[in-house]
């Protein structure tokens, strides 16, 4: 690539084509994206070869894994299994049958998400947990905690297991992903013992405060102003008036009522 003009675009072309898979686990772009931008100067076998070689030399060591990054690759092989579960359950029912059974199995996986990424910040910040265990292990244990939260289908859960072992040898009944998995319900035990702590100190501060405050039961009432009520017309006795109307007279008439 270094003498060859061709091979070094073809290196950079690859190598932006692995960047993107990388980046996100929805990966909008494939090789034809590709080389449409290359103008065809490759064709799709020729990026796929030079990424295959590519991730062959570096020994597929693209970045750090991380527990976030491997949570999302497992939540995203989760989500295939219980969508496949569902639309096979719905495969001869109305259409809008088949709508609902995607929603609820978006519903679910969305459930997974945000749970799984609530354990992994959790486990952020405690060093025990991030020492003793890999950022897989952590990963593998928080989507396991997360799926305990759903009334998944015993079939999805062994296919999840299944395929996780096939695909990463990882046995989500070893030793290590038990343990993670203990740590992290004590870490998110913890974690909701502090909220609730400091909720009542705010509402015991805030009891404090009431008491300390002026009963309104107690307070003297401030004076009101008295409101001036108008002399029904009736009360005037138009016997004092002279004639012509006298606006005098008028007015000492209503004084007197």
């Amino acid at each position: 690539a270094l003498t060859d003009v061709t091979g070094y675009q073809l290196v950079a072309v690859s190598s932006l084509f692995i960047a993107a898979k990388n980046d996100s686990i929805h990966c909008l772009v494939d090789a034809n994206t590709f080389v449409n931008a290359s103008h065809g100067s490759y064709t799709a076998r020729e990026i796929v070869d030079m990424e295959s070689a590519i991730l062959q030399s570096v020994e597929w060591r693209v970045c750090g894994t991380t527990s976030r990054a491997v949570a999302g690759h497992a939540i995203a092989l989760l989500n295939k299994i219980v969508h496949r579960r569902a639309m096979s359950t719905c495969s001869s029912a109305r259409l809008s049958a088949r709508a609902m059974a995607r929603k609820g199995a978006k519903k679910q996986i969305q459930t997974v998400v945000d749970f799984t990424r609530l354990q992994v910040e959790l486990s952020v910040g405690d060093y025990e947990l991030c020492v003793a265990h890999k950022p897989s292990t952590l990963a593998v244990a928080s989507v396991l905690n997360s799926i305990e939260l759903l009334d998944l289908d015993g079939s999805d859960v062994r296919s999840f297991s299944r395929t996780l072992e096939k695909l990463v040898g990882l046995d989500i009944n070893s030793g290590d992903v038990e343990s993670a998995r203990h740590e992290l319900h004590r870490v998110f035990d913890a974690q909701s013992e502090s909220v609730m702590e400091r909720s009542s100190r705010r509402r015991s501060l805030y009891s404090e405060v009431s008491d300390q405050s002026i009963s309104l039961g107690d307070a003297t009432p401030l004076p009101t102003k008295s409101r001036y009520v108008a002399p029904s017309p009736c009360a005037v006795n138009m016997n004092n008036l002279k004639t012509p109307l006298d606006l005098d007279s008028l007015l000492r008439s209503y004084a007197k009522s």
